[in-house]
């Protein structure tokens, strides 16, 4: 039942070398991860950027076309800008709707 020399020392190097490759593997995968969650970041904080571009080329445009704007629009961009919650907008709204009944 007892291996042989020549036997025991095969196990030995090939359980070291499973043992050595699991590691490498394991280092390489944590690496990865690493570089991955990076380029997730990276993403997240150009999209971030993108959309902050775009709404402040929204916002300019407004500006430089006063002409086209109207009271109501200068009012909700008035109200978004200075972050007023759609909640108290819409009773904003309707309070103004009844003093305009009035």
């Amino acid at each position: 039942m007892f291996l042989s020399q020549k036997s025991l020392q095969l196990v030995t190097f090939l359980g070291i070398l499973s043992f050595t490759y699991l590691l490498a593997f394991e280092i390489t995968e944590k690496e990865r991860s690493v570089s991955e969650t990076q380029f997730m970041h990276d993403k997240g904080k150009f999209i971030q950027d993108m959309a902050r571009q775009q709404w402040l080329k929204e916002m300019l445009e407004m500006v430089h076309n006063p002409g086209q704007r109207e009271v109501p629009q200068l009012r909700s961009l008035h109200r978004e800008v200075h972050g007023i919650s759609t909640e108290r907008q819409q009773r904003l709204s309707v309070m103004e709707n009844n003093g305009n009944l009035q």
